[in-house]
């Protein structure tokens, strides 16, 4: 967790440099097209398969995302608006005993895909800068999963896999931080829910017209 002293540092960081170097070209404007690609952790849809982890399976789990990709067009100085699409994967291997033949053993398969498709919302702190973009960010859209399952031939588990979503709403929300190592590409980092706690990555801008075809 973050201690109040890194806190008030990362406040005063933002502050001082959005009071200086006011003479250069800031990094959003309304014609900035912003591409992004990230890692996130930890993985949230992994979570339900916390129980494979327990000694009664002894089972092996393999989680790799969620990996985000984002578009953001602005519409203003400090508004932009976009799409959002992230996808993770994870998977838990066991080994059960047949009941009436403790020697005989059978090889188990559980896997997971759950990807997220949203239409986001950007608002930008410090649209002016020529360096840093802090900003905030939420959207709405579909998630959807595929849940895939093998009993290794077990004649005695006759468990159906049936995983639907009641509302299969995705929602994300969260504090962004662009920081420009050129004027084109910038490191960013959010944290907040969006299939994961924190999300890091890199964005590339393009400045063009939001009107042209």
């Amino acid at each position: 967790m973050l201690n109040r002293y890194t806190i008030l540092l990362l406040w005063w960081f933002v502050f001082f440099s959005a009071s200086s170097e006011d003479d250069l070209p800031s990094v959003f404007s309304n014609r900035t097209l912003a591409l992004s690609m990230g890692y996130g952790v930890p993985n949230l849809s992994a979570k339900m398969f916390d129980v494979f982890n327990s000694p009664q399976y002894n089972s092996l789990v393999r989680t790799w995302g969620p990996i985000h990709f984002r578009a953001e067009q602005a519409v203003s100085h400090w508004f932009g608006i976009g799409i959002s699409f992230n996808i993770a994967y994870m998977e838990a291997s066991w080994k059960e005993s047949d009941p009436f033949n403790p020697s005989k053993t059978y090889s188990k398969h559980l896997q997971l895909t759950a990807m997220s498709f949203l239409l986001r919302s950007w608002i930008h702190f410090v649209p002016n800068h020529p360096f840093i973009d802090p900003y905030f960010s939420f959207g709405f859209g579909y998630r959807w999963n595929e849940i895939q399952y093998n009993n290794g031939g077990d004649p005695n588990d006759y468990n159906t896999i049936v995983y639907e979503l009641a509302f299969p709403v995705a929602f994300e929300a969260a504090l962004g931080f662009r920081y420009y190592l050129t004027r084109n590409l910038a490191l960013y980092m959010e944290t907040g829910i969006a299939k994961s706690i924190i999300n890091i990555g890199f964005t590339f801008k393009i400045e063009r017209d939001p009107m042209a075809l």
